[in-house]
């Protein structure tokens, strides 16, 4: 419940304890935070969706290596 205040002549809103002020009485930080969080947000939904997307090529190179027969037990 807000309440004005009846000390000087502009009247100032005062908050319940358990009230939750509304977005208009919040100011700019938290809308900035907020807006940066679903920016971030999405960002990393979209880059998981590309990384499951992307189709990467296995390596085609050959590798060819000799190994001594020391290595391996008789």
């Amino acid at each position: 419940m807000i309440r004005l205040g009846t000390q000087g002549t502009n009247p100032t809103p005062t908050l319940n304890r358990l009230q939750r002020p509304t977005p208009s009485e919040r100011g700019t930080g938290s809308r900035f935070l907020g807006g940066l969080l679903a920016v971030f947000l999405i960002a990393i939904v979209a880059g998981a969706v590309f990384l499951l997307m992307w189709d990467i090529p296995a390596p085609s190179q050959r590798i060819e290596q000799i190994l001594s027969t020391d290595r391996f037990p008789k």
